[in-house]
């Protein structure tokens, strides 16, 4: 845990030589997710990665949660680590979000970007292409109440509600990081997390297509295989 300004935020961080690689988890996800990706590119470079507040051990309060305070989260927490050097940063879905905002607001701070999977700022124009796989309105309207249940009930509640498991892959993991990974979907504040993101992500996509900045770094998009 590691207190960057008002909250104490969960970091993970890898490695001790080379390039520092910040990762932005997708939206109810933790970061232990990629412990196997981090474990290898940690042997040549320094991996950082944290969970916003809400998410695993991070606190929140009663901020709203977007892409614009992702932005200043990460800003906050380079300052706090003293990482001065340009980073390679890489976002999984709604993490790719937050860093296609990070990078239009500073663009000095990053020598490559890399999107996993990543939600689009064309958001709203993907609405209204009216298909049903690309039906957000109504994904996100059944969202929006399950997280409003489920972030007002107990871990325990949420247990038995959402039994949860862990896919093939995941299941080869560490003993402890397996049951960091369950118990993370059981802890009330990541629906209070989700409910306010899901709540603001189209409005971020637009003011982050709105922004005007010249950029130059590499790119590179891909998909995560499951």
């Amino acid at each position: 845990m590691l207190q960057v300004k008002q909250n104490k935020i969960e970091i993970l961080r890898k490695g001790n030589k080379g390039k520092t690689i910040v990762v932005l988890t997708g939206m109810g996800c933790s970061f232990d997710e990629w412990y196997n990706i981090t474990q290898t590119v940690g042997e040549t470079n320094r991996v950082v990665m944290f969970h916003r507040p809400g998410l695993g051990k991070s606190e929140i309060g009663n901020e709203v949660r977007n892409t614009e305070a992702v932005v200043k989260e990460l800003n906050d927490l380079l300052s706090v680590l003293e990482i001065i050097e340009p980073i390679i940063l890489v976002g999984h879905s709604y993490g790719g979000l937050g860093v296609q905002h990070f990078i239009k607001v500073y663009p000095e701070k990053v020598v490559g970007i890399v999107l996993v999977d990543s939600t689009s700022v064309d958001l709203e124009e993907l609405d209204m292409l009216n298909l049903p796989v690309l039906d957000e309105d109504e994904a996100d309207k059944i969202w929006l109440e399950k997280c409003k249940t489920y972030a007002s009930m107990k871990q325990e509640q949420l247990r038995e509600i959402i039994n949860p498991i862990l896919s093939e892959k995941l299941n080869l993991f560490p003993e402890e990081v397996k049951q960091r990974l369950l118990d993370f979907q059981v802890t009330p504040s990541l629906y209070k997390a989700m409910y306010s993101e899901i709540s603001n992500w189209k409005q971020d996509a637009k003011i982050i297509k709105s922004l005007e900045t010249t950029l130059n770094v590499p790119l590179i998009v891909c998909h995560m295989a499951r």
